[in-house]
């Protein structure tokens, strides 16, 4: 009887201390799990963090980032991706080299193609550039929108279906500056960086903490075995 009511004394403390370890650890797991489990109806694989420390930490390569400033907003390449301000418009093969706005319209030109659009920011049309040069650059004279390198110029129609040589633009093209990421505020949807389900996955397994949170976790999972085994051991002795 006496050794019966040491064992049963141990094996209390033991729950005790070791139930207060897993239950961290558990939930973490629960909640975890239970957001992965609903992964499209919280968006988590289209929703990225681009936070230092995150990307820091997943040794991300920083994005290239360029910029044109409009009047009213910038035009933005984060990679191979086109932004105007914080929607995505398109995506590029690419570096961005020009952007000119009208009243009305707004043309991009990045990689080898040109993308018109609105000015918030509805796509018209996608198409290839008439000058195929890294170095060109847009402007535009009037409403009508101007392509052209150092020394020749294409002006277009207003559908953008024809160009015709013209002269030098009214106003000077603007400029493509380099930019940090860190520097630019990001739209959540925009795939740079680290996925919210990423992030939830590492946590989930413990991968965020390299092998000693895999370790953790795994200690964790027997632990709850142990727990639910000693748990019913002692509620069967008090019966």
């Amino acid at each position: 009887m006496r050794i019966t009511k040491l064992t049963n004394r141990v094996l209390l403390n033991w729950h005790r201390q070791v139930g207060l370890f897993v239950a961290i650890l558990a939930l973490n797991l629960s909640i975890t799990g239970v957001l992965l489990q609903h992964t499209e109806l919280f968006k988590l694989d289209r929703t990225y963090l681009t936070s230092s420390w995150l990307l820091d930490w997943y040794n991300y390569p920083e994005p290239k980032v360029s910029l044109i400033q409009l009047e009213q907003q910038a035009v933005i390449q984060v990679d191979d991706q086109i932004l105007l301000g914080e929607t995505v418009v398109g995506s590029s093969d690419g570096p961005l080299w020009g952007a000119a706005a009208t009243d009305d319209f707004i043309l991009i030109g990045s990689g080898y193609g040109l993308i018109w659009l609105t000015h918030e920011g509805e796509v018209i049309d996608q198409m290839p550039s008439p000058i195929a040069e890294p170095k060109a650059t847009l402007a535009r004279t009037g409403d009508q929108f101007q392509i052209g390198t150092d020394n020749d110029w294409l002006i277009a129609d207003p559908e953008l279906a024809d160009w015709q040589p013209g002269q030098a633009p009214e106003q000077p093209p603007l400029s493509v500056e380099a930019s940090s990421f860190r520097h630019v505020d990001l739209p959540a949807a925009l795939s740079v960086g680290v996925s919210l389900e990423r992030l939830l996955l590492d946590l989930h397994s413990g991968r965020l903490f390299g092998s000693i949170g895999v370790l953790l976790m795994d200690l964790a999972s027997i632990g709850l075995v142990l727990l639910a085994i000693s748990g019913c051991w002692l509620w069967l002795r008090r019966r």
